[in-house]
């Protein structure tokens, strides 16, 4: 399951690159399911440092279980004070199993957008918690 996500109002460092970092976490049926590795986010080539692009790939296994999922990604921006340096976004799909007992993902939005530094609630379908 391919995912991504933009961030919003990352602080800067005298060389114009911002200090964040990632983690990505999946909760099934409210049970947390996986928590992947906290990540420095890598800007790469990115041109619009106000508006950061990111994203992963999450391998769901056949034998997933069927049920409702929520994904969550966490953002740190290591250059903020420490009240206002986290934004959290989530967004909830459901694994059905068809007939040919292949996983199906449904209600997934293919990308979300994460905001620091900011209470406003997100112009895309996903949360957000801040």
């Amino acid at each position: 399951m391919h995912y991504a996500y933009y961030i919003y109002n990352a602080k800067l460092d005298v060389a114009k690159h911002p200090q964040l970092v990632t983690q990505v976490r999946l909760f099934h049926d409210g049970q947390l399911a996986y928590e992947g590795k906290v990540m420095p986010y890598d800007v790469g080539p990115e041109l619009d440092l106000k508006r950061l692009r990111a994203g992963g790939l999450i391998k769901l296994s056949a034998q997933a279980a069927p049920g409702a999922y929520i994904l969550q990604i966490i953002v740190t921006d290591k250059l903020s004070g420490e009240k206002r340096n986290t934004a959290t976004g989530w967004i909830d799909f459901e694994i059905v199993k068809s007939v040919s007992s292949a996983v199906t993902i449904n209600r997934i939005q293919p990308t979300f957008h994460l905001l620091l530094s900011s209470r406003r609630n997100l112009q895309e379908s996903a949360g957000f918690d801040h």
